[in-house]
């Protein structure tokens, strides 16, 4: 339950009854129940009585209002509560009952607080696309359009047509009424409600723009619309202001800047209902904050600075506050400011805190604001909260006869939502069979994958065996190559060192030779020599052949090994194949199985979703049997009520005819009773007469000898001895005893009449 606007509190004990007087006038009263902060229920009092109650529901969300909030009020008070009581004003409490009308239980209370604008122009003055939204979303609404001249602008639910025919329509219709109204001498704007076997239509038209709305039957439209319009009320408008400087008005007062001046033209503003603007500076960095009847509605200034910051600059003491009013007829709104953020709350909070440390001057000034603004504040608070609420708009006012009439748009509406429940299951189950066909396909493009798969691991394997056998002659090859080429380094570094030694042999035998020829001469040494060298040439040109054939088979073996490299590479070039498109199998069978497993939970969901629309269809029909029997027994009770008023009305007739003779006897008993009054008043005489004759006579010792009668003459004894007294002295007692003796004749007389006169009537 939310909290109502704030006001001064009324701390006496409150004693709530049926025939008890409010000790205020206006104002409200609010329930806590045990060490809670927030409210459970209000109660809004106009001329001493109660006139509104709000309460919470025991279970749900959905408020109470009227008569069921205040029977529900009895029921919580029963226990351990508290009663808090805050005095209003009669215009605060119309603003009160502006943004809370369902809490009002009979219509007539509600007369001169509320403006007289109508709440159907109150709700088109708002963007019809949130109302369009805001009406979709009832339950006893069936559609809703948005007509201008016939052209169709926007709609939302189920219409009963095709949208532009019935736009078309509803402008024809509009302009029918107009001429009827004209001719019965109706004139302006107004609203239809046509009721038909089942359902309704609701009518409003404002300028050129029209609102349609097809509802449950016996649906209050005006509750209807009261719920919207404080829903819609609540929602922030997110269009930013032109942010323009507004120009000069009538200075009312001027002065410099500062914390206390801000509250004190403020407080004046309040207090003269201006419109205007209070300005802080006058070049084109000022600062203005925006007030319309008294009220701040925005902040305009600089845009590199923010609300903080222009709220602080507005303050600086360098700066001149001028108050200006503007012309009447202007009109300001949250808009006309540069700040979107602005709330009265917020402002009162900054301004209470900006350029001030101390806690308890902060304190201070935070009260000054509350008594200034509190109401305007808890107000605002309260049109945010109104909007998250909702009321049970489908419950007719207490004058409606037939209180069984109401349950039918309830009903109605949950056998068209049941409808709806059913068509959305049926489309569940379409789209369930045509997910099943998916899923079955993906299995089997899940299976076919899988057999796929599997076949490329085999074929991998068997390559993969390959490869490892490759690899192995390969291996032995290198080794062959490795033995070679050492063997082939160790023939062509002996044949090196051969042909080395076989030249220096030669040279060595030229020399030799040439030596000996010369030495001997003898020409069988120079053939045994010749022989010789040509025996060495001999093995020359063997080792030279061993050489060149060695050559040979090294090319041979090289050879070989560029084959097998070249094989190596190619097997390499299938494995690498073979394994990107094992690869690619795996993935293709992950995203299968990951498309399976996100078919089977969107299968699963929509079975849930599928069972959860069951079971509220069931529990719409037991709710459609439960309203028809209920119904029935309202009938039947409205039966015997019908008897029983037969029955009042004959017994009334007979109460009349008594109630003339009960007159007849009131009559003379009236008579008597003025009789009695007059014999009563002149008895009060009389004895306010006796009363200050006793009181005189009290001061006497005479009459008060006289009048005591337990004393009798004993108080004379100081006059006696007075009088004894005298005559010792010489004096005559002539003239005293006289005097005593008419003293004591009018004593008599006066104690005589006093005696006569009664002491109690």
């Amino acid at each position: 339950m939310f909290s109502l606007p704030f006001g001064p509190a009324y701390d006496k004990e409150i004693v709530l009854s049926d025939n008890k007087i409010i000790p205020f006038d206006h104002g409200a009263i609010s329930t806590y129940v045990g060490r809670r902060k927030t409210p459970a229920g209000h109660r809004l009092v106009r001329g001493g009585r109660v006139v509104a109650w709000l309460a919470e529901p025991e279970d749900g969300e959905v408020l109470l209002c009227g008569l069921e909030a205040k029977e529900r009020l009895e029921h919580i008070e029963a226990e351990n509560h508290r009663l808090k009581g805050m005095v209003w004003s009669i215009h605060a409490l119309g603003k009160v009952a502006q943004v809370l009308p369902e809490a009002f239980a009979f219509p007539a209370d509600k007369q001169g607080l509320l403006p007289a604008e109508d709440i159907f122009h109150q709700l088109m003055a708002r963007d019809v696309i949130s109302i369009l939204d805001a009406l979709d979303e009832r339950l006893e609404v069936r559609g809703a359009m948005a007509v201008d001249q016939g052209i169709l602008v926007e709609h939302r639910g189920d219409l009963p047509g095709i949208e532009e025919d019935l736009a078309v329509q509803i402008g024809e219709t509009l302009t029918s009424r107009k001429s009827m109204a004209e001719n019965l001498g109706l004139g302006g704007a107004g609203h239809w409600i046509l009721n038909t076997g089942d359902g309704a239509l609701l009518l409003v038209e404002v300028g050129n723009l029209a609102l349609a709305i097809w509802t449950e039957l016996e649906v209050n439209h005006h509750k209807l619309v009261n719920a919207i319009s404080a829903k819609i009320m609540g929602q922030i408008d997110t269009e930013e202001g032109p942010g323009q400087k507004l120009p000069s008005g009538f200075v009312l007062r001027k002065g410099k800047s500062g914390t206390d001046a801000i509250i004190s033209m403020l407080q004046t503003a309040m207090e003269e209902k201006v419109t205007g603007h209070l300005s802080a500076g006058k070049s084109e960095n000022s600062i203005q904050l925006i007030i319309s009847n008294g009220l701040p509605l925005g902040l305009t200034g600089p845009e590199d600075l923010s609300f903080e910051d222009a709220l602080e600059s507005m303050t600086s003491a360098q700066k001149t506050l001028e108050l200006h009013r503007l012309p009447a007829g202007t009109i300001l709104t949250k808009s006309t400011g540069s700040f979107q953020d602005f709330s009265l709350s917020t402002f009162c909070s900054l301004l209470s805190t900006t350029r001030t440390r101390t806690e308890s001057r902060q304190q201070t000034l935070q009260n000054k604001l509350e008594v200034l603004f509190g109401f305007e504040i808890g107000l605002e608070a309260l049109i945010n909260d109104r909007s998250k609420v909702e009321f049970d708009v489908t419950i007719e006012d207490v004058s409606t006869p037939l209180e069984g009439a109401t349950q039918v748009a309830e009903s109605a509406g949950m056998r068209r939502a049941f409808e709806k429940a059913e068509h959305k299951l049926m489309a569940l189950e379409q789209e369930n069979a045509t997910l099943q066909l998916k899923l079955d396909e993906s299995e089997k493009s899940r299976l076919a994958s899988k057999i796929s798969a599997d076949d490329a691991n085999v074929q991998s394997s068997d390559l993969i065996e390959k490869l490892e056998s490759s690899t192995i002659q390969i291996d032995g090859f290198q080794l062959q190559i490795t033995q070679l080429t050492h063997d082939k380094e160790e023939a062509v570094d002996r044949a090196d060192r051969l042909t080395k030694r076989v030249n220096e042999l030669e040279y060595q035998l030229n020399t030799r030779a040439t030596e000996l020829a010369r030495a001997l001469g003898d020409s069988k040494a120079s053939a045994e020599l010749a022989s010789k060298i040509e025996e060495m040439a001999n093995k020359e040109a063997l080792l030279s052949a061993d050489i060149t054939l060695h050559s040979t088979k090294l090319t041979e073996i090289r050879d070989r090994i560029d084959g097998e490299e070249r094989r190596l590479r190619l097997l390499n070039d299938q494995v690498e194949a073979a394994r990107d498109k094992h690869r690619r199998s795996q993935s293709e069978l992950i995203e299968v199985e990951t498309r399976i497993n996100s078919n089977e939970l969107h299968l699963k969901t929509v079975e849930a979703e599928a069972k959860i629309a069951i079971d509220k269809a069931r529990e719409s029909q037991e709710r459609a049997e439960q309203d028809s029997s209920r119904r029935e027994h309202i009938q039947m009770e409205l039966k015997e009520l019908m008897e029983e008023r037969r029955n009042l009305l004959r017994e009334i007739g007979d109460i009349g005819a008594r109630r003339g003779h009960v007159e007849a006897e009131l009559t003379g008993l009236i008579e008597q009773t003025e009789a009695l009054t007059d014999a009563h008043e002149e008895a009060l005489a009389d004895i306010q007469e006796a009363e200050v004759l006793r009181a005189r006579l009290s001061e006497e010792p005479l009459a008060q000898a006289l009048l005591n009668d337990t004393d009798t003459f004993a108080a004379l004894g100081p006059v006696i001895e007075r009088l004894e007294h005298a005559r010792m002295l010489g004096y005559s007692v002539t003239m005293l005893d006289r005097a005593v003796e008419r003293v004591l004749q009018v004593i008599q007389q006066t104690v005589d009449h006093v005696a006569k006169t009664p002491r109690h009537l």
